[in-house]
Parts: C-alpha cells; structure tokens; sequence
C-alpha cells in the first residue's frame, strides 16, 4: 500500500494501480499511507486535484 501511495499519479491517468488507489481512497475517505504528507515526498506523480465518472476529488 505504501508504494502505491508513492506510484499514484491520478484516477483520469487511467493506470490501474492509480484508479483502484484513488477509488479506495474516495470510499475510506482516506488520503494516502500515513496521511496527505505522503504526497508531498520528492518523486511523488500526485495530481492535487482529480475526477472519476463526474465526481470531482480534491
């Protein structure tokens, strides 16, 4: 899980690893590993803002 919070560029990027980890996210109404920090790490691909199906997450 800690790696894909590392890998996850968006769900609209269209990789399956990004769509299920956003979906997941969306449904835990969670952010991240450890929290929304992790998206902060150097390296991270995380587009801040994002929409699946017409619902916008942000």
């Amino acid at each position: 899980m800690e790696d894909m919070t590392k890998n996850y560029k968006s769900i609209e990027s269209g990789e399956a690893e990004s769509i299920t980890f956003g979906l997941l996210m969306a449904m835990l109404e969670c952010c991240g590993f450890n929290d929304a920090n992790d998206f902060n790490a150097a390296g991270s691909q995380f587009t801040r803002e994002d929409s699946y199906n017409g619902v916008e997450f942000a």
